[in-house]
């Protein structure tokens, strides 16, 4: 027998140098080929998702100083004339008009990541546009409850732990934010 061929127990020989079939990976580094560029492409995903959150914002805080000024207009029409009685008044409404609009923008929101990453394609607009779907480690689809629990864990570790977290990809496997790791989910490429 040559050197460049050997023997192992209970198999036929093997030509060193060639390769070999290796065993199984484990599915969470299966995914790797699909990740190059994917800490950039997140990233601008979220600033493109975020830019439309913010028009969201914007239009409904318009919206409502719009109509809290038509409130006060009424306010003052059918209203006490005694200015501290008006002041108190205006900051009850444009307080409460203020508070609605963060929640109408909030609900927004919700629902938009609900439709959107919890859909079809597997990703907002913003991970559309730049290529990128969020998977479930276990294969299963991202339902829209799912989606939004995903929205809501990522807002709750930046309040509790700063968004200094997010560099969590720099060390992560699979390039995973803590949140991605704590629901077994990644950002790859749509099939």
């Amino acid at each position: 027998m040559s050197d460049a061929m050997v023997k192992s127990k209970n198999k036929a020989p093997v030509r060193l140098g060639t390769i070999q079939e290796t065993p199984a990976k484990d599915e969470r580094s299966s995914i790797g080929p699909s990740l190059s560029w994917v800490r950039v492409r997140r990233v601008a995903a979220f600033l493109i998702d975020y830019l439309l959150y913010l028009v969201v914002a914007l239009v409904l805080s318009s919206l409502f100083a719009i109509l809290a000024e038509g409130m006060m207009s009424t306010l003052a029409l059918y209203g006490s004339d005694s200015p501290p009685a008006s002041s108190r008044a205006a900051d009850t409404v444009y307080g409460f008009t203020r508070y609605l609009a963060g929640v109408l923008t909030l609900a927004a929101a919700f629902g938009y990541i609900a439709i959107t990453l919890g859909g079809p394609r597997q990703g907002t607009w913003g991970m559309q546009l730049v290529n990128l779907c969020l998977r479930r480690l276990d294969g299963q689809p991202i339902t829209p409850r799912y989606a939004v629990a995903h929205a809501i864990v990522f807002l709750a570790l930046n309040a509790v732990l700063t968004p200094l977290i997010l560099l969590a990809p720099l060390v992560l496997a699979n390039k995973q934010t803590v949140h991605d790791r704590l629901l077994d989910t990644v950002m790859t490429n749509p099939d």
